[in-house]
């Protein structure tokens, strides 16, 4: 029997290959006891301390110097293809003095098949005298082989190995032949297992079950019945089985009291397919000749059956009498009494009538009644009812006219002999004029006395209401205008705005496209179909648009020109807007002259906006260009002898200096500054700093500035005299 740490590593193999949806055979492949050592210095010794968790043995050899020990393990019953694993106890311990840590334990298979590990781990000190576990897995080349261990060293200090080996495969179990009655039943039935060893095993069902023998299950349920071998080759079975408990089967009907005669439809529930006795189809009407117990038997879907019945009752019908025949004239009445349903019964006329209630009948008429006792039995019987047709005419059909037409009134449907006439007035066949929706009666008296009337109705319908409005009736062409009615209903509105155009709606938008005087139509269509227009004269009136334009003098531009005379050339405009370009603004005049700044060069864009009485606007813009020029003059000399004249040196621009971008410097003639200015109005006096005005002769002076025409720098050289 394995050791519990082999039976758990075994438990842990077999968890990998399930992974994988293998079948494990956990029975180990027969192991065969290791060999003696072979041969070597070491000998063979049996440890003292430890025995093999695996089989309570063990075996070893001992590492020397340059020295290899040898010993394996039989493998036997393996299949060819399939995967085997190998778990290796081992333990080091020391012979003599202390390894070096250079000791490996070397695996290889006899027949040479790989092994995905071939060394054993090296257990440094002080972990020795303990065993461990390692897995090797392989493949199977031939049904037996042999596990080697071989031990390797390079000193000659000694340090045991100890080995045991465990296997397990991956073989798959033989399945059970196994016999099953059904696995679904109804509760009630019984049912039967069997179940056989193809290795001669003994099988063993759980819950007490015997192999073969039929039982009952007592409750509707599935359960899962299993059995097991006592040989190891063979596979474990289980079936679930289930249990459908009856259908609650109902016999049902209709009406379980009935007239003879009369159809009762049976039906069952709770199932799903059902079988009556004596010859009854579910759910078919049939008439039974009497009173009896219906049985019906219930199958559900899944084959269970159940019962049920239900009495009918048929019981006998009543004798009705409905009366003798009688005649009466059209629109007279007539009482009709229904008899023989007896105490509690109650009769029921076809055409609407009520028992012993009084009516006048349209026609000779059979009416029947429908007598019923207190049992719901009916039964009927019929009476004439002969009536004597009244004259039939006809008014004619309702109309409706518009206020202010003519309408003529025609009754027909009568004979010569007959008398014809009209209430209010109205002559049969003659115009009238009606002012009000009135209903005229048609009245015919017969040669017999017989009289009929009949109606007709004329409706007067009043005319629309003309009336509308525009937004605006004054606008610059193009102008767009909105025409509103002042009613606005589900009439037809037409519109014409008198330049050939037209629309409809109760609102519309319209724009005229061209200057003068139109006329606008309405005309209204309600919806009886009276019309009415109205047409307002001369109502909207398109003036011109204002178009501005002008010129402008001098038109030689240069710098010496700042004042212009605008000619104002617009037409259809009254007031007059100026945009001169430079910030400045006039309004109201219609030639104005404006100057522009002489300061610096410049671009202005000049906007005239025209408008007319109404504010109607037009704009037309144009461009003057004012051109400046750089004009300057540099003294060769200057004497600052005190005499007030000719005193400074410094440059004189007249036009186009920019006063922020100015830089003077003078020179000696050792390159030395003897004067630098910044500012274009402060000249050079012939001073030195402090030691006071320098000598007679030339100066050279460098002159950098910038223009105010652009963003153009100069660089001016040149030579100064003094003289004193």
């Amino acid at each position: 029997m394995k050791t519990f740490l082999n039976i758990l590593f075994t438990l842990l193999l077999i968890i990998p290959f399930n992974l994988f949806g293998q079948t494990v055979n956990t029975t180990p492949v027969n192991l065969v006891g290791s060999s003696d050592p072979i041969p070597g210095p070491g000998g063979f010794i049996l440890h003292p301390y430890t025995p093999s968790p695996l089989t309570g043995t063990y075996h070893g050899g001992v590492f020397y110097g340059g020295t290899k020990e040898t010993w394996g393990y039989e493998i036997s019953d393996l299949t060819i293809g399939d995967e085997y694993v190998l778990t290796v106890y081992y333990m080091y311990d020391v012979v003599q003095l202390t390894p070096m840590y250079d000791r490996v334990g070397n695996l290889s298979l006899q027949s040479g098949a790989p092994l995905d590990v071939t060394l054993i781990p090296y257990v440094p000190e002080p972990d020795w005298r303990t065993w461990y576990t390692m897995t090797v897995r392989f493949t199977a080349v031939a049904t037996t082989d042999r596990i080697d261990i071989e031990t390797d060293g390079t000193t000659d200090n000694s340090l045991w190995l100890f080995t045991d080996m465990a296997i397990d495969g991956s073989g798959e179990c033989d399945d059970l032949v196994t016999t099953v009655s059904s696995d679904e039943i109804c509760i009630g039935e019984e049912i039967t297992l069997t179940a056989t060893s193809v290795n001669g095993g003994t099988v063993t069902w759980d819950g007490g079950l015997v192999d073969g023998v039929p039982f009952e299950p007592l409750a509707p349920g599935t359960f899962t019945f299993s059995t097991t071998s006592d040989n190891a080759d063979d596979c474990d079975f289980s079936v679930d089985i289930t249990v459908h408990d009856l259908p609650a089967v109902t016999a049902n009907a209709d009406n379980t009291t009935i007239c003879i005669g009369d159809n009762v439809t049976l039906t069952g529930g709770g199932a799903d397919a059902y079988v009556w006795d004596l010859g009854v189809v579910d759910g078919v009407a049939f008439a039974p000749a009497s009173t009896e117990t219906y049985s019906v038997t219930g199958t559900d879907i899944n084959g269970c059956v159940n019962t049920d019945d239900i009495l009918v009752d048929v019981v006998d019908l009543p004798i009705i009498d409905a009366g003798v025949d009688v005649a009466v004239c059209d629109g007279e009445p007539v009482t009709l009494v229904g008899d023989g349903a007896g105490i509690g019964g109650t009769y029921v006329w076809d055409g609407g009538i009520l028992d012993d209630d009084e009516f006048v009948p349209a026609t000779t008429t059979v009416y029947t009644v429908i007598g019923t006792d207190a049992n719901g039995c009916e039964n009927t019987d019929d009476v004439t009812v002969t009536v004597n047709p009244l004259p039939i005419i006809d008014a004619g059909p309702n109309a409706a006219i518009c206020i202010g037409e003519s309408y003529t009134l025609a009754g027909t449907g009568f004979d010569i002999s007959d008398v014809i006439v009209w209430d209010r007035g109205v002559i049969n066949g003659i115009p009238f004029d009606p002012t009000t929706t009135e209903t005229y009666t048609f009245t015919v008296t017969t040669a017999e006395g017989c009289t009929s009337s009949d109606n007709v109705t004329i409706t007067v319908n009043p005319l629309p209401v003309v009336d509308f409005s525009a937004d605006e009736t004054v606008g610059c062409d193009p102008f767009t205008v909105q025409f509103t009615s002042a009613t606005s209903d589900e009439s037809l509105y037409s519109w014409s705005f008198g330049d050939g155009d037209a629309a409809v709606g109760a609102s519309v938008l319209h724009t005229y496209n061209g200057v003068g005087l139109y006329d606008v139509k309405l005309t209204v269509t309600s919806t009886d179909g009276c019309v009415d227009s109205d047409i307002y004269n001369d109502y909207i009136n398109v003036i011109p648009q204002p178009v501005a334009h002008f010129t402008f003098v001098p038109e030689d531009e240069s710098e010496f020109n700042y004042s212009y005379i605008f000619h104002n050339e617009s037409t259809d405009a009254t007031n007059y807007s100026w945009s001169f370009g430079d910030g400045a603004t006039l309004d109201g005049e219609e030639h104005p002259t404006h100057t522009y700044p002489q300061a610096a060069n410049g671009n202005y864009h000049i906007t005239l906006t025209a408008t007319n009485d109404i504010g109607c606007v037009s704009t037309f813009e144009d461009r003057i260009s004012i051109k400046k020029e750089l004009i300057f003059f540099i003294p060769n000399a200057f004497t600052p002898d005190g005499d007030t004249y000719n005193e400074t040196f410094k440059p004189i621009f007249t036009l186009g200096l920019d006063i922020y971008d100015y830089h003077m410097t003078i020179f000696n003639r050792w390159g030395e500054i003897v004067f630098e200015s910044f500012d274009a109005n402060k000249g050079w006096d012939g001073s030195y700093g402090s030691q006071g005005l320098v000598h007679d002769g030339s100066y050279v002076w460098i002159i950098e500035f910038g223009e105010v025409m652009s963003d153009k720098k100069h660089i001016e050289r040149g030579t100064v005299t003094i003289l004193q």
